[in-house]
């Protein structure tokens, strides 16, 4: 077998043994064009007011998926939220997924009024928390929304602009490592 490697150039013989080499785990996929926080990284957490009323902590423990948005985005919104609604009901609750509005009160009057009727219009689900300081947007330096990103323990684990076809799957993908199937949080 060392004969017939030695008698092949040094890429053909790479060629032969990719298909033998072990698969590294999937990682979580990272769109620069989102934000410039590599993987790993920590987030500060911020308390911020919910649509409810109630205060939540963003980012918190364990695994998060937080969705980014305006009420001004059209695409790829639409996609997200239904990969968002999935999700909901695929991780059932081993995954703590919000929706972070970061709509500023100086630029859109009646801002929780307009927050509420987009939420109703989108059939959102998810706890939908409203930041009109974009407190998250400078911890997380994100450049536009919508976006979403998956943490665990307040560390980056993705950013997702769904501008590519398998970003729904990506984000799945990466939930199930982070949370597989088991109880809930």
């Amino acid at each position: 077998m060392n004969v017939f490697f030695a008698a092949l150039p040094l890429a053909a013989a790479l060629t032969l043994l990719l298909p033998f080499a072990p698969l590294a785990p999937a990682e979580a996929r990272m769109d620069a064009s989102l934000s410039p926080l590599a993987p790993g990284m920590p987030i500060t957490p911020t308390s911020l007011t919910g649509l409810d009323g109630k205060p939540y902590a963003i980012p918190s423990e364990g695994p998060e998926l937080l969705l980014f948005w305006s009420i001004y985005d059209a695409k790829p919104l639409p996609a997200m939220l239904d990969t968002l609604r999935t999700l909901a009901q695929s991780t059932q609750g081993r995954v703590r997924i919000r929706a972070v509005n970061l709509d500023s009160k100086a630029l859109v009057r009646d801002l929780p009024q307009r927050v509420k009727e987009r939420v109703a219009a989108e059939k959102m689900t998810v706890p939908t928390v409203l930041d009109p300081l974009r407190l998250s947007r400078d911890a997380f330096h994100l450049k536009r929304t919508p976006a979403l990103v998956i943490l665990k323990d307040a560390r980056i684990e993705g950013f997702y602009s769904f501008a590519r076809a398998e970003d729904a799957s990506d984000v799945a993908q990466t939930l199930r490592r982070l949370a597989p199937a088991g109880p809930a949080r």
